[in-house]
């Protein structure tokens, strides 16, 4: 009795022991993922703001202590009011108020800003290792953590990580994972433990909605425990699925049939036949009662969960929309193909979908914006990259039917499974392929795709090492060895399938095992450290404007807008005569492009080149008025391009020109006007048309149109400046200056 005493305490003792190693190795695991991307993103750390940072921080008055904190729900992720017709549409208050609390702590100083999104990339490290945990097992350690470093190193993460505003992208990755842990944690439950139930549904739900208000992407994530609930959890495979809807469609039309037959009977004796039918029918049916059940309640409540979750999401997209006001207007200079006709603007988007899974194969080119034709469109059926779009499709396809139509409870199929929803799913609402959104490639929408195929490498990665060592042992183990001469002789002995198969059998066993090891751990060595110096280096593209738009221009010489926008620094800084020669180079890449136009007129102004200037201002105005009669005049007039008038304008003044001067200041405020019309809510265009009527000495439309400004967006210290001079220019002295007081107020209140 007590050796059996003796011997159980040993098991228990030995699988305590083997619980806390794994458990150990899991955690160590996802502590080294998070040392790991902290070390390679700490020189961001230094990095400044950049691109949309100043918009999202620096403008945005949201994050100022002078503002409500209920702005954050009224106002879209750039501070705009989300009613008017110039919002981004982009609601993400969660991520905002992130912005605030760091403006609270230490105002607009970079580091802090660039250190929280480090910690919030480990956090998300940490966590992506223990969702790996889950699916390959918590035995399979090292495909675990190969995954997790190969996902906190992975140069595409960059804009996510070092950009400040990507922060985003990296909260709703956060709060992504903890939804599908928490709901593959909620579903292993027992029904009997109804109360750690309703603690993990409470914690995925809490996570999911938290997802959505930090970037949109989130809302994806239902899908991907749903298709995770049916496909792995209850081991359904597509062929399965089938099956059911067909039983389904099947006994309903049965019943459909018995019930028309027992509606209508004329005589005693058709009475009796359709009785009869009724009868064959209802035992034709009872065969298929078994699986309509299990697809009606769907296999322990998985019907229970699909039907809440679908409403609820329903809702959420319900609510989204409502929130919205109207749906976004996008420039069609930062996604140039929506302008394409049938099909060519779907061949285009796939071969986009088809660059963007490149990316993550090779991040040796990254590039902050693809804006305009810097990926050239798709315009034939010929075009070769139409074959790379179908060799994706099938790559991607073939994944995805094994994940899907295997059987049974397979790491490999469930990895496949996992990973390539993780791939796509969240990808699909940036894809063009739907909707379109305002952007052709943004490297930082890959965050979550990524986990998905940092995943499937890290497994196909850890099957090569398997596949290799099993085959050297078995190979050893038999004593076989086999001269090459001979081969051919044992070639002849075996089936033709089996030849390639036999060869690297043979190859793999003489070759040594520490030299293969070597190989192996040598090759993925390079991977990870050559990603790791990737990241560091494109950190060090992010410390300043001037070196992000430079790399961006190294990468994509084809693009005209960061040309455009690299001269703009240029000329920020004084230096004109590098400024023209950027903005000459943006005008070359792309002749349409009316903003380096009007700025390089600019440019030429200020170094007393005027009557090249008044060219350049004058082919400005003339591509505008052509796309005025285009698909969409809107963006022909927009705000940045409108600028050419006003700035002939005063070119024409100082070529002492008044006539005409006055007359473009005519014809830009009427272009003003149309843009009103459409716009009539956009603080930015009020405040261009005010100026303009200030210019031209229309004091009273000036007053008018920036009262109405100050209306929408009382917070706002520039209309109400802007309101000061106009006051002043009309002789108001007294009430301009309570506008410039009251504007110095408003800037005081936003430093806090």
């Amino acid at each position: 009795m007590e050796k059996k005493m003796k011997k159980k305490m040993m098991q228990q003792n030995l699988i305590l022991h083997n619980n806390f190693t794994i458990i150990n190795s899991q955690t160590l695991s996802g502590i080294a993922c998070f040392a790991v991307a902290a070390l390679v993103y700490s020189n961001s750390l230094s990095c400044g703001f950049c691109f949309d940072d100043h918009s999202a921080i620096l403008e945005n008055g949201d994050l100022r202590p002078g503002s409500p904190w209920s702005n954050l729900l009224r106002n879209d992720f750039w501070g705009t009011p989300m009613h008017v017709e110039g919002s981004h549409k982009s609601y993400r208050p969660l991520t905002v108020a992130t912005f605030r609390l760091n403006y609270l702590l230490h105002g607009l100083e970079p580091m802090g800003y660039h250190l929280a999104n480090v910690l919030l990339h480990g956090a998300v490290c940490f966590l992506y290792v223990q969702l790996c945990a889950l699916v390959f097992g918590r035995e399979a350690v090292w495909p675990s953590l190969m995954a997790g470093l190969l996902f906190a190193v992975h140069p595409i993460h960059t804009e996510a990580v070092t950009g400040v505003v990507g922060r985003a992208d990296v909260i709703c990755g956060l709060l992504f994972l903890i939804s599908f842990i928490s709901y593959q944690k909620f579903v292993a439950v027992s029904p009997t433990n109804k109360g750690s139930g309703l603690k993990w549904v409470f914690v995925f739900l809490v996570s999911w909605i938290s997802s959505i208000l930090s970037k949109e992407t989130g809302i994806t994530s239902v899908a991907v425990c749903l298709c995770w609930d049916w496909f792995v959890n209850h081991e359904m495979n597509l062929g399965s699925t089938l099956n059911l809807l067909l039983q389904y469609v099947q006994q309903g039309r049965l019943k459909s049939s018995s019930s028309s037959h027992l509606s209508s009977p004329k005589s005693s004796k058709k009475i009796m036949s359709s009785r009869s039918r009724s009868c064959t029918l209802a035992s034709n049916s009872s065969n298929l009662n078994y699986s309509c059940r299990l697809f009606l309640l769907t296999r322990e409540s998985f019907g229970l969960r699909a039907f809440g979750l679908s409403t609820l999401l329903l809702a959420v997209l319900y609510a989204r929309w409502k929130i919205m006001v109207s749906p976004p207007k996008y420039s069609v200079l930062n996604n140039p193909a929506v302008v394409l006709d049938y099909p060519y603007k779907q061949l285009h988007w796939s071969y986009i979908a088809s660059y963007n899974c490149w990316l993550l194969l090779n991040p040796s080119s990254l590039c902050i914006e693809y804006a305009m034709q810097t990926i050239p469109f798709v315009t034939s059926l010929l075009d070769p990259r139409n074959l790379v779009t179908v060799a994706t499709l099938l790559s991607l396809g073939g994944l995805s039917l094994y994940g899907t139509c295997g059987k049974g409870r397979g790491r490999d199929r469930k990895v496949a499974f996992v990973g390539m929803c993780l791939l796509v799913v969240p990808f699909l609402p940036a894809s063009n392929l739907f909707f379109p959104v305002g952007f052709v490639v943004a490297e930082r929408v890959l965050y979550i795709p990524s986990m998905g195929f940092s995943m499937l490498v890290g497994h196909g990665a850890w099957k090569i090492w398997n596949a290799i060592d099993d085959m050297h042992h078995r190979n050893r183990n038999r004593n076989d060895r086999v001269v090459f001469a001979n081969v051919e002789q044992k070639f002849e002995k075996v089936e033709r399938r089996r030849v390639g198969k036999l060869l690297i059998e043979k190859l793999i066993a003489v070759i040594p095992t520490r030299a293969l090891v070597s190989v192996l751990l040598l090759l993925g060595g390079t991977v990870l450290v050559s990603h790791s110096a990737k990241t560091v280096l494109r950190n060090g593209d992010w410390e300043s404007e001037l070196a992000l738009y430079s790399s961006a221009v190294r990468v994509t010489p084809n693009n005209a807008k960061m040309w455009h926008n690299l001269g703009s620094k240029y000329a920020v800084s004084g230096d004109h005569a590098q400024a023209e020669a950027l903005y000459r180079r943006a005008v070359e890449e792309d002749p349409l492009y009316v903003s380096p136009l009007s700025d390089l007129g600019h440019v030429l102004m200020r170094q007393q080149k005027l009557g090249e200037a008044e060219e350049m201002f004058r082919k400005a105005i003339f591509l505008i008025k052509q796309g005025l009669s285009g698909k969409d005049p809107l963006i022909a007039v927009s705000l940045q391009n409108l600028d050419a008038f006003t700035r002939l304008a005063k070119l024409l003044k100082t070529m002492h020109k008044n006539t005409s001067a006055d007359a473009h200041l005519k014809e830009a405020a009427e272009l003003y006007e149309f843009v009103r019309q459409y716009r009539s809510t956009d603080v930015k265009t009020l405040l261009a048309l005010g100026d303009l009527y200030t210019t031209a000495n229309r004091t009273k439309e000036a007053i008018d149109t920036l009262q109405q400004a100050v209306q929408i967006a009382p917070g706002d210290p520039n209309p109400v400046a802007l309101l000061g001079y106009a006051l002043m220019e009309a002789g108001d002295k007294r009430e301009a200056e309570v506008c410039f007081r009251r504007s110095l107020g408003l800037i005081e209140s936003w430093k806090g």
